[in-house]
């Protein structure tokens, strides 16, 4: 559990352990975190955002980014169902090697998302 301030200037507890990357923005060396809020020690069920200072450098932290394009098109093309198709992320982990091969096609010299960035999975998932 952690105390934050979330984007409403709300001081929560939070599970930090099971945390997600909402965002980032190594530009301005800044990480947005999604978690659930925890209220008298209980989850609660409900989820808040909040941005602490940071960078994120390693690669698969960062394709962890909440609806990112790498992720959405894995997705699409295992036609949203990566657990039934993927189960042992034999794909995914593929992918993640051809992203590291050409890092520099889809992030920028801060390891951002490029704005734009073409991923046809018919060609790369081969």
């Amino acid at each position: 559990m952690k105390k934050i301030i979330n984007e409403f200037e709300q001081e929560l507890t939070i599970d930090e352990v099971n945390q997600k990357l909402y965002d980032y923005d190594n530009s301005n060396k800044i990480i947005t975190w999604n978690a659930e809020i925890i209220k008298n020690g209980e989850r609660t069920g409900s989820f808040t955002n909040y941005t602490e200072p940071g960078v994120i450098t390693d690669l698969e932290t960062r394709l962890r980014k909440w609806n990112n394009p790498i992720l959405l098109t894995y997705a699409q093309f295992l036609d949203f169902k990566d657990s039934e198709k993927d189960p042992n992320k034999e794909i995914w982990y593929f992918l993640v090697k051809k992203i590291k091969e050409n890092e520099y096609c889809f992030f920028d010299q801060n390891g951002n998302f490029r704005k734009k960035f073409l991923l046809d999975p018919k060609v790369f998932l081969r």
